[in-house]
């Protein structure tokens, strides 16, 4: 059954009303996000099963899940053990398996299974839309906040260690890092310049490294490059052509946050260090040929 003009619209008015309320309860009462994410993940389970309604509204339910979902990454630190409880949100979902109803076939006696499948994958098995919209968000992490910058980096670097959608928000990762170590830029507002400085970005590639650094060195000991990024001005000097993960990027990435350990800015100075020290002991955890590379340098 095919959803007319009026309902489509009828449920994207719904869908604005929604994500202002998610607004209003994020600025007031964020540490209860958790407890909507929940119940809404029960609330698509329980409509599709017992009501069979067309598969296009539960994917608007589900871009609202993300979204309420990504805010509550958003107001709640890194460190908090509220984000954590979100990340159990999104493993519970992940384990509830593949919604499905049965109803008789027909033309025979038979019962016919009916799977919750989107176009973007099996409710919840495959957690459709959740890497899309998370990537969509994070497209335009240079204009997010500072603390919300970090706050998101940090939840979604725990789905990645986790396995959460694959290797797909990965992207997330390699983007910021990018922008921070090989893009020329300013190291602290106090210079001149509109963009984005070092030491604001700086953060968010620390909770990256420090909650998947080992799943980092994975990817770029294997040179995973499942994505088009432009091309950066220091990465091209470096003689790296590829866009994605590998050994020579990952060095390359280690030599920059030490060389800015070492300006004369200490909050740039301090954020690099912890950064460069968390690369230099992944390696040391993980067996990785770029172990070997290091020490012959």
């Amino acid at each position: 059954m095919e959803l007319s003009e009026a309902q489509i619209q009828s449920r994207q008015n719904a869908s604005a009303l929604t994500r202002v309320q998610v607004d209003i309860e994020a600025d007031n009462v964020p540490q209860d996000l958790w407890l909507g994410i929940r119940g809404f993940i029960w609330n698509i389970s329980h409509r599709y099963t017992q009501f069979h309604h067309p598969i296009l509204l539960y994917e608007y339910d589900l871009h609202d899940l993300w979204y309420m979902l990504i805010k509550a990454a958003k107001v709640t630190g890194a460190d908090d053990p509220l984000q954590d409880r979100l990340l159990i949100q999104v493993l519970y979902a992940r384990e509830l398996g593949t919604l499905k109803w049965t109803s008789a076939s027909s033309d025979s006696n038979d019962m016919e299974s009916h799977i919750a499948l989107t176009s973007n994958g099996r409710i919840w098995t495959d957690l459709p839309f959740l890497a899309g919209d998370i990537q969509e968000v994070w497209s335009k992490f240079l204009s997010i906040k500072s603390q919300e910058r970090v706050n998101l980096a940090a939840f979604i670097a725990k789905l990645t260690a986790l396995g959460v959608c694959g290797d797909a928000l990965s992207l997330c990762a390699i983007s910021l890092l990018r922008e921070t170590l090989e893009t020329q830029r300013r190291l602290t507002a106090s210079e001149s310049g509109s963009d984005v400085p070092v030491a604001e970005l700086l953060p968010a590639v620390n909770a990256w490294l420090e909650h998947a650094g080992h799943k980092l060195i994975a990817l770029s000991n294997n040179s995973f490059n499942n994505f088009e990024l432009k091309e950066s001005v220091l990465a091209r000097d470096a003689n790296i052509s590829s866009g994605g993960f590998n050994p020579t990027r990952w060095l390359f990435w280690k030599q920059r946050l030490e060389a800015l350990s070492q300006c004369d800015d200490e909050i740039v100075a301090r954020g690099a260090l912890f950064g460069f020290r968390i690369m230099s002991q992944r390696l040391l955890e993980i067996e990785s040929a770029m172990s070997v590379m290091v020490d012959n340098e």
